[in-house]
């Protein structure tokens, strides 16, 4: 049984490069397709979101799918990790829009996940819990605001603040996937 092209993006590694370079195709036709990427973005699904993101990764990029992305992230998607490292890539505000959300515990936007029975949310968002959402996108964002030498100033006193701590350690995984699909990302967007 063949493993669909979405799913292989989840977890970086060799087989991912076949959906790169399908979805880089499709972003090479010259036309905009900034709905298109919003439409995989504003989908409650994390599967269409990861599709949308790593199409900005790959060019697709705009502001209004920039927004999306975030609002996605905002939104629980269970691939915020991978969503924060291309947000981290193509957003020139992303140091910024990281720490806003930082600042408050990456509170989740419940109200398209309310709306769901358990089990369509479980579909669409993933096992976890809200609170766990908010530790997800907290500990990505955090990881990846790391990587930036000029943030140091304003994170090391915001990871030092009980609430802010509370929420990160709750989740301290999602920030290892947000690093390691970044650099995995950068190396295969690169060679296919």
């Amino acid at each position: 049984m063949e493993v669909p092209l979405y799913l292989t993006l989840l977890n970086l590694h060799n087989d991912s490069a076949v959906a790169l370079k399908a979805i880089r195709y499709i972003i090479s036709g010259g036309s905009d397709l900034s709905q298109q990427v919003v439409a995989l973005l504003n989908d409650l699904n994390w599967r269409p979101q990861l599709v949308g993101a790593t199409a900005i990764g790959l060019g697709a990029g705009s502001t209004d799918t920039i927004a999306a992305l975030w609002q996605a992230i905002d939104s629980g998607s269970w691939t915020s990790p991978q969503l924060g490292a291309i947000a981290f890539l193509v957003d020139p505000d992303f140091q910024h829009n990281a720490k806003t959300r930082i600042e408050k515990g990456c509170p989740l936007n419940r109200e398209r996940l309310e709306g769901l029975d358990w089990i369509e949310r479980h579909v669409a968002a993933g096992p976890e819990s809200f609170n766990s959402h908010s530790s997800k996108s907290l500990s990505a964002l955090l990881a990846l605001c790391h990587r930036l030498p000029e943030s140091s100033e304003w994170l090391e006193p915001i990871q030092t603040r009980d609430d802010i701590h509370k929420i990160a350690i709750a989740d301290q995984e999602s920030g290892e996937i947000a690093i390691q699909w970044l650099d995995g990302f950068t190396k295969m967007r690169e060679v296919t």
